[in-house]
């Protein structure tokens, strides 16, 4: 393996930092979105989404305004 890495020249050293680069990007953001699904409260959605099906609107902001907002909050909110 090595042997063919140097046989490609100076052009091989450039791929590599690309492929490093490339493969620390898809590891973090790997563990960006299993920390965000840990995160997630999967129950507050179901019920809101339960709430907008039946159309109870000033339900829906009570509560999720008495919870801490993040993205999904804020998304469910403006709609």
């Amino acid at each position: 393996m090595l042997e063919i890495f140097i046989s490609g020249g100076p052009v091989m050293y450039p791929l590599l930092a690309c492929s490093i680069i490339v493969l620390t990007v898809i590891i973090e953001r790997a563990f960006f979105w299993a920390r965000l699904a840990a995160r997630r409260d999967r129950s507050l959605v179901d019920r809101v989404l339960e709430l907008s099906r039946t159309g109870e609107w000033d339900l829906i902001s009570m509560k999720i305004l008495g919870q801490p907002l993040n993205w999904d909050k804020i998304v469910l909110i403006q709609g």
